[in-house]
């Protein structure tokens, strides 16, 4: 249920653009003055409209997609990727040494760090933070990345020594990926268990906001971290306003009662928004590649030919210029254009051809009926905040029905996909998406045999070496030869069929600037959002 307008802060409470009348759960940036980029002093609200509530603030342990917009901004890591250039930086650690049998790694950490509660931020709370994660296991979603390492030395309060049970050439990488850990305060969570404490709803970070109050079914509020050890933060206020609604997010962005949306417009929509006074809708790539999967649980889909067929009819220029206008690019391969390096492009997927699509129907024995259907699967999608998941599928859907094959599309809420997809196992295909970078190791949990997000049940034991090599050397060239080869075999497998390389499209208020994807935020040190966010001149 929304919260009562009465219980929101002051600053947050006005009259709803969209209504009329009360909004009992619309904050709005009121008034709308952040700092000028050159003023260290933060001042100012920035509200942004998400789609999706987070259950917990705490993700070390468990998986929430709702809560990673939120964490970045409350937490630190020890490093993290610049989003810009997709480089690495310094988060935490100002510097760090890897052995030369890439099984010791030595981060040198930042003096003076204090946490959101005053107590100072030392070596403890990186080696707690990496081993509690160790002694949960698998029941810690981040356990994948960190399940080489052995245990971690602390010389002295300002020396991290992960020590590997392995050599790995991209423990780095892991640390700093989107998904990865989070450095927690030893002091907080220390003796709780961090699957059902209280304490994931009421963060303690480092990072550049503070957690304030979260009113559920209606907004989450932070305030600047005045300490913060990186650059800004420039804003006073950072508000999360739950709109689950797109066509309500844009009325509200267009209404001035936010100030940026997490959700991507429909790109049919774009030109008209991007025409509006006072809102630019501004585009990035992104390593994500949005696919769908197949059962291989069914007999039908253990037939490549089968599989091979699906890939042929699927015309992915078509779903590029219908669906996104022309703003993405078609997913022919296993990466995106945003990990050239280890795209190979001799690898593709089947190329669209519906003649050759129905012959190998043919030949695996599935004529047309005297209805011209082939054969009848399900499909099954959800919606997101990557625009076009349940889209494409019914694009899909149009496509597959030309060569005689009949898709009943079924849209549903994320919880009742993984029961369905997780559980009881009961779909043809399945579409997801995911980030295939900016790191190329990404691959694995979506074709690897025990991959989060090998929804297919693939199983390929040469590409889980090929992949378990490409992971232990740094060494550029010898990583690429086994992705080549990853690829070669996926080409040849086809578990999946990729569709495109999504582009963000980041709706906002023209007053703003200094959003994590534009080019001044390039190199700045912080793992935050919104941060840099201010008032453009």
């Amino acid at each position: 249920m929304s919260a009562s307008i009465r219980s929101l802060p002051p600053y947050l409470r006005r009259r709803s653009l969209l209504t009329g009348g009360l909004a009992l759960s619309t904050v709005v940036a009121v008034p709308f003055s952040p700092s000028n980029a050159a003023d260290p002093r933060p001042s100012g609200t920035l509200v942004v409209g998400t789609s999706l509530e987070p259950r917990r603030l705490n993700i070390n342990y468990d998986p929430d997609n709702a809560a990673q917009y939120l964490n970045l901004n409350i937490y630190s890591k020890l490093l993290a990727f610049d989003i810009v250039g997709n480089t690495l930086y310094p988060e935490l650690a100002e510097s760090w040494d890897v052995a030369p049998n890439l099984s010791t790694y030595t981060f040198h950490l930042r003096r003076g760090v204090t946490w959101h509660d005053g107590k100072p931020f030392t070596a403890a709370d990186v080696k707690w933070s990496i081993e509690d994660v160790l002694r949960q296991g698998t029941k810690a979603v981040t356990y994948r990345l960190a399940a080489d390492i052995d245990h971690v030395d602390t010389p002295d309060d300002f020396t991290a020594v992960i020590v590997l049970k392995k050599p790995n050439g991209i423990m780095l990488e892991n640390l700093a990926s989107y998904y990865g850990l989070n450095i927690l305060p030893r002091h907080v969570f220390e003796g709780t268990d961090p699957h059902t404490s209280d304490l994931t709803l009421r963060p303690v970070g480092t990072g550049p906001f503070r957690f304030v109050e979260h009113v559920p079914g209606s907004h989450l509020l932070m305030e600047a971290n005045r300490s913060y050890f990186g650059d800004g933060p420039h804003l006073e206020r950072l508000v999360f306003q739950f709109i689950p609604s797109l066509p309500t997010a844009m009325l509200a962005l267009q209404a001035g009662e936010i100030g940026y949306a997490t959700a991507s417009p429909p790109f049919a929509d774009v030109a008209r928004l991007q025409a509006l006074p006072g809102i630019k809708v501004e585009s990035s790539p992104s390593p994500i590649v949005m696919w769908f999967g197949f059962n291989l649980d069914r007999p039908l889909w253990q037939d490549v030919r089968v599989r091979r067929a699906i890939a042929h009819a699927v015309n992915r220029d078509e779903i590029v210029d219908r669906l996104y206008r022309g703003l993405v690019k078609p997913a022919d391969g296993y990466f995106t254009s945003a990990v050239a390096w280890a795209n190979d492009p001799q690898s593709r997927q089947p190329a669209f051809d519906p003649a050759a699509a129905e012959r190998l129907l043919d030949e695996a024995g599935h004529r047309r009926g005297p209805d011209g259907v082939r054969l009848k699967i399900r499909f099954v999608a959800f919606p997101t905040n990557i625009w076009g998941s349940v889209e494409q599928a019914q694009m899909v859907q149009q496509q597959l029905s030309r060569v005689g094959i009949a898709v009943e599309v079924q849209s549903v809420e994320f919880a009742l996909r993984n029961q369905i997809i997780r559980g009881a196992r009961d779909f043809d295909l399945v579409h997801s998406g995911g980030m295939r970078g900016p790191d190329p190791s990404e691959l694995r949990y979506f074709v690897g045999s025990n991959g989060n997000y090998n929804t297919m049940n693939y199983r390929n034991p040469k590409i889980d070496t090929l992949l378990d090599e490409a992971e232990a050397t740094a060494d550029r060239a010898q990583r690429k030869a086994r992705y080549f080869e990853v690829q070669a075999l996926l080409a040849q497998d086809v578990p999946m069929v990729n569709l495109i390389e999504y582009a963000y499209l980041r709706p906002h208020r023209a007053n703003y600037a200094g959003f994590f994807w534009q080019p001044e935020a390039a190199g700045k040190i912080s793992d935050s959002m919104y941060n840099l966010v201010h008032q453009a001149s």
